[in-house]
Parts: C-alpha cells; structure tokens; sequence
C-alpha cells in the first residue's frame, strides 16, 4: 500500500493512515509521513507517530494473537475518531478503503475497532470497503508448515467474522494462490508476510436498488502488475479515505 502513493494521481484522491504495533514495519513506509502513524501498544493502547518516545512504546506486536490486539484498542473509539478527524479534516468521504491482513494478530485484532471508528467519523454516507489479504499457508511454497500456518488460518476466520459486521463490503485477496502462481512462472515467492496491492481501488457492490449490500464478498483474480506490487509490502494496517469532491455529481 505504501508505493500506490507515490503516485501523485493518488495522493491527491486520497489520504492514507496507518496502524501497526511494531515499529520497525512502520519505518519501512517511505509515502507515508510520521504524521499519519499510529502505534497500537499492549500498554499504552492508540499511540500517535509523533509522540515522545514512540519506538520504545510500539515494539513487540501481539503474538500472532487478535484477542490482545483486540484489547488494546477496547475503549479508544473517541480518539480513533479524534485521529480521523485531526487527518482528514470534517465532512464525511464518500469512501474509506481498511486495508489488512488476516494471518496475523495485529490487523484481525484491531481492524472493527477501526472501522467502527470510520463509521462514527463519516457516518452512513461513507462506504467503507475492507481489502483483506488471506494468508498464505502452503508450506511447500513458504516453509511455513507447522502451527503457524493453522494459526494463521484460525486468525482470518476470527478477523473475517469480526469485521463483517463493520463494513459495508469485502474484498478478499487470496495470497496462497499469488504464491503458487509465482512458484509456477518461477518468480520468487515471498513470505507469509507479504501483502498484495491492488492495482486498483473498487466501489463496494450495489444491489438493484441501489442499496450497499451489508456485506459484499468479492473473490479477486489479480493482474500480473498486482502480483509484482505485492512482494515488498507489510502488514500494516492503512486506511485509506477519499476525499469527497465540491460536486458529488462530476
């Protein structure tokens, strides 16, 4: 997610957040300033990127675990809000794109608390798409065979059936499948750590009414250009919300 603003088309449609509990993935953002950081601490709970002595605060993650993750945010809806606010300013976006990963703890753990945040900040006139990558378990692709893997995979189930519920749809990127096709055209395959981009943004579905589906899950097959984007990203949670224009009808 990281690279898609570099692209200044993008940055000017929209402006990115990001949420992780350990430093060092932060650090690896290069498009994404300071400002728009937020650490995720067992301790602490919501920690801003520009608060004294942030990298000591935001270092350890959760141990592949969403329940502590889950915790740590337990009670910080007022300043998620206060931070969507102090980033994109008032008024309501008509879109807001939650982007994470679902092999970990961290983005299961902490992704409704996010969000229902969005939900309260934007209210219903913003539509909030979550882009959720399944993890890839396929051992004989990424050496990662043992309990990892069925933790990993437990991990999505209890992320996906968390955040339906806060979202008005689902985008699900199947990382497995990237993997074997990256085997199979005998281009290097990345570890379960990688995190595809979408080389696009979508609109959630609509039904013929014209009403946003409460939930809307969309199994994607990714363009080769998607596949290359996806080795060098991380599990940071971004979100990424659009700016509403003056004349919704342009």
């Amino acid at each position: 997610m990281d690279s898609v603003f570099s692209h200044q088309r993008v940055a000017q449609l929209a402006t990115p957040i990001a949420f992780n509990s350990t430093i060092r993935d932060l650090q690896n953002l290069s498009n994404i300033e300071r400002e728009a950081w937020y650490g995720v601490s067992e301790g602490s709970g919501l920690v801003p990127g520009t608060t004294a002595g942030f990298e000591e605060e935001v270092t350890g993650g959760f141990g592949r675990d969403p329940e502590k993750a889950d915790a740590a945010l337990a009670g910080q809806q007022p300043q998620l809000v206060d931070a969507y606010e102090e980033r994109f300013g008032d008024g309501s976006p008509p879109f807001a794109f939650l982007f994470l990963g679902l092999g970990g703890g961290t983005g299961c753990g902490i992704a409704p608390h996010l969000a229902e945040a969005i939900r309260e900040y934007g209210g219903s006139s913003t539509d909030i798409i979550a882009v959720a990558v399944l993890p890839n378990t396929a051992g004989q692709v990424t050496g990662d065979d043992g309990p990892s893997a069925t933790r990993q995979a437990t991990n999505a189930i209890y992320g996906l059936d968390r955040l339906e519920e806060h979202v008005d749809g689902v985008i699900l990127i199947d990382n497995q499948r990237l993997a074997y096709e990256d085997a199979a055209e005998g281009g290097s395959t990345s570890t379960t750590t990688t995190r595809p981009r979408p080389s696009s943004t979508s609109s959630p579905g609509r039904s013929s009414s014209g009403s946003t589906p409460a939930s809307t899950t969309i199994s994607t097959h990714l363009s080769s250009t998607c596949r290359t984007w996806s080795r060098h990203s991380r599990s940071t949670t971004v979100m990424s919300a659009t700016r509403r224009s003056a004349d919704r009808s342009r």
